[in-house]
């Protein structure tokens, strides 16, 4: 990831030689005796200047982005931004952590979504901070995993919490402020609002918000991540004129991408990786587990050096991420057969899901504990009177976005300049206006999709690994995808097998070390279950084994 490494306090030169050892070599930097500042990564989404009115300078990791005119943010804007006694950033659309220098005091901030963020803890006489988790636990002798705080992130959809999930440092949440002089700190974040109506009575100010995205000025020509489903179809029918997809050409989200691109006359670059090894793998899950917590499975690294290509071409990407908030598709499973978001031992069988149950007693106590206190505390935090639909996509917003979508984004800032049109605040204040009906089962996209480009509604959309004629409703879709399932006549990936099987010997290690055999949160019965019996025939293993080795690889990186 493009990355922010700070200190403010009393600066020797053992510990500036200490940092520089730490962190990786900067593109920007600034030091001095009560504070040290660097920023790094991509230069497409790191940018350094000098503030306008006082000595000082400023950093931002990231892309700001300004919604009136769908422009990224240049140098000049964020100057004038950053320069501002008080900075007014609300406004912003973007993702990016913004950090200032003057005198002896260092002010960071957040983007009002958090979809970018870091961590921050005392150090010695003053303060640390960074958006890179593996540095500071270096810098600490190794950080320990909080299973309360983690506990959402693992068994349900993601984190519902902007809590640290390590021991000793504390997160900066949405729309935060760190205010750091060497003798003081003060820290606030806010959680995103905005008002919820039905004024948008035909989504025409939803499309154009969303349209102005699809070609965004003050980057390189965009190109867009096309699928089988129905959110890439509408960016394409609002404008994305490139695309690219990822995965085996037997894929059905391939097939239909590579089909669509093909008839309507538009490029495409399908990018298939076939020629990795374990070794190579192994070194691309590592490389994620130390920038990025675990939101998917070890083997979808598969993917990860393809964004880097298209980087290189002279693209920059956008991905129809988080447009299930827009279809009113998120917790729909808790509105039809629960309560609501009542009473958090209810809302919390509706929203779990199954990764690696590996852990001990005592640390999956922890889990559920901290998952029901994060239940808690969202539903005491949503706004009087908001009705159940809009109520969960807000928790959407406010959970899914900087603790999901968010996590890779930082990841992606590292290898190519990439935004979600869709997880922009603009966009989403457009989307709150939008009357409930039209929101459901995608009616507003297909109704987008047959005004603004017809022909695309020829196509049918995927659904998972399944095909369904694009008038389908939703709950067709899911039936349709059920008896195929059953029938045998769904796709089957071949990559996560594949993967499982090539590093094999590295599992068989990582089960059997001491980091392993000792660790005091594993279910030692269990992790083995899972592990020796994937590999003593037991395919039904397979997902479990895969996160799990997701998850063993970013816990070492707290270790280090």
């Amino acid at each position: 990831m493009s990355w922010l490494f700070g200190y403010v306090g009393g600066l020797t030169p053992a510990l500036r030689a200490r940092f520089q050892r730490l962190h990786e070599a900067p593109l920007y930097g600034d030091a001095g005796p009560g504070h040290y500042l660097q920023a790094g990564g991509l230069p497409a989404t790191c940018c350094q200047g000098v503030l306008k009115d006082a000595p000082g300078q400023w950093f931002v990791v990231g892309l700001g982005l300004d919604p009136a005119h769908h422009r990224v943010l240049d140098g000049t804007a964020w100057q004038r931004i950053l320069s501002a006694p008080k900075p007014v950033l609300g406004a912003l659309d973007g993702h990016f952590v913004a950090a200032t220098v003057s005198g002896a005091a260092v002010h960071v901030y957040t983007d009002q979504l958090g979809t970018r963020t870091l961590h921050y803890a005392s150090c010695g006489e003053g303060w640390v901070f960074s958006t890179r988790l593996d540095w500071l636990a270096a810098l600490r002798g190794g950080l320990d995993i909080d299973y309360a705080a983690f506990g959402s992130h693992w068994i349900t959809f993601n984190q519902l919490s902007s809590r640290s999930q390590v021991q000793g440092l504390t997160r900066l949440g949405p729309g935060g402020h760190l205010a750091l002089c060497t003798h003081s700190r003060k820290a606030s974040d806010h959680d995103w609002e905005c008002e919820v109506g039905s004024a948008d009575v035909n989504g025409g100010s939803f499309a154009q918000a969303v349209s102005g995205y699809c070609s965004p000025a003050g980057l390189g020509p965009a190109s867009l991540g096309l699928s089988g489903g129905l959110d890439s179809r509408l960016l394409l029918a609002l404008g994305a004129r490139q695309t690219h997809t990822f995965g085996p050409s037997g894929h059905p989200d391939v097939r239909l991408a590579r089909r669509i691109a093909s008839s309507e006359g538009i490029p495409q670059h399908h990018l298939y990786a076939q020629d990795w090894d374990a070794d190579a793998a192994i070194a691309l899950l590592e490389a994620r587990a130390r920038t990025t917590p675990p939101v998917s499975a070890a083997s979808s690294v598969l993917d990860l050096h393809h964004y880097e290509h298209l980087h290189q071409s002279g693209a920059c990407i956008i991905d129809g991420g988080f447009g299930e908030v827009a279809r009113r598709q998120f917790m729909n499973r808790l509105l039809h057969f629960g309560k609501g978001w009542g009473d958090p031992k209810d809302v919390l069988p509706h929203i779990r899901t199954a990764r690696a149950q590996v852990f001990c007693r005592e640390a999956t106590d922890a889990m559920t504990g901290g998952a029901l206190e994060d239940i808690a505390c969202l539903r005491d935090r949503l706004p009087q009177k908001l009705d159940a639909e809009n109520a969960v996509d807000l928790i959407g917003v406010r959970t899914r976005l900087p603790n999901f979508f968010g996590l890779e984004q930082s990841r992606l800032d590292g290898q190519a300049a990439c935004f979600m049109p869709f997880a922009q605040p603009s966009v989403l204040r457009a989307l709150f206006q939008l009357p409930l009906a039209l929101r459901r089962n995608g009616r507003l996209f297909k109704k987008l999709i047959r005004t603004r480009r017809p022909s695309l509604a020829r196509y049918p959309l995927i659904k998972g690994t399944t095909s369904y004629p694009f008038h389908f409703s939703t709950l067709g879709a899911q039936l349709l995808g059920r008896i195929k399932k059953k029938a045998g006549f769904a796709y089957r990936d071949p990559r996560p097998q594949a993967f499982l099987q090539a590093v094999k010997p590295w599992a068989l290690d990582l089960v059997h070390s001491d980091g392993v055999r000792t660790y005091a949160a594993y279910d030692r019965v269990k992790l083995e279950r899972v592990v020796l019996g994937y590999y003593q025939g037991n395919t039904a293993m397979a997902g479990a084994l895969d996160w799990w080795l997701a998850f063993e690889t970013w816990r070492r990186t707290l270790r280090t």
